[in-house]
Formats: C-alpha cells, sequence, structure tokens
C-alpha cells in the first residue's frame, strides 16, 4: 500500500510541491494567526497587571478597561470617602 501512495505522491512532482508549498503556507497563517491572539490577550492585561489596585471600579457595561466610560462625579467621590481607599490623581 505504500508504495503505490508514494508512486501517486511522486507521480506529477510540481503538483506535489506546490501542494506541500500550499499546506506549509496555510499552516503558517494559522500559527500567526495565534501569535497575534496570544499577543492581544497580553496586551489586553498589561494595564490591570502592572496597577497596584484591589479594587476596580467601573461603569456598566464596560468591555475592558481601556474603553472605559465615564460616570458622575459623586460615584468617583462615594468610591474615595472609603476608609482606607487611595485614590489617584484626577
Amino acid at each position: 500500500m505504500v508504495p503505490i501512495a508514494t508512486k501517486t505522491l511522486l507521480h506529477d512532482k510540481l503538483r506535489f510541491v506546490i501542494t506541500v508549498l500550499g499546506v506549509a503556507f496555510a499552516v503558517t497563517l494559522v500559527l500567526v494567526q495565534v501569535g497575534l491572539f496570544l499577543g492581544l490577550l497580553d496586551n489586553a492585561s498589561v494595564t490591570i497587571e502592572h496597577l497596584d489596585a484591589d479594587l476596580w471600579v467601573t461603569s456598566r457595561n464596560t468591555p475592558n478597561v481601556d474603553f472605559a466610560h465615564e460616570f458622575p462625579e459623586n460615584r468617583v467621590d462615594r468610591v474615595r470617602s472609603i476608609q482606607g481607599s487611595r485614590s489617584p490623581t484626577t
């Protein structure tokens, strides 16, 4: 069975080379996509990892810390009034 498969693959060597190059290119594209995805995930958590905060306060429906929405100043004051909280400069 193996000799028949080998003969079939090597019968048209140009077609075989083009097929192998196509598969290699597809695998390369997949690996690039995985690398981009992992890089974006790492980049998304950089802000959280480098800030020393025990509690994060955001507005509702905030997709992530990079695209935060503003919320009323009285809520900011309420959070800052909690004993032991450190408020960043505004």
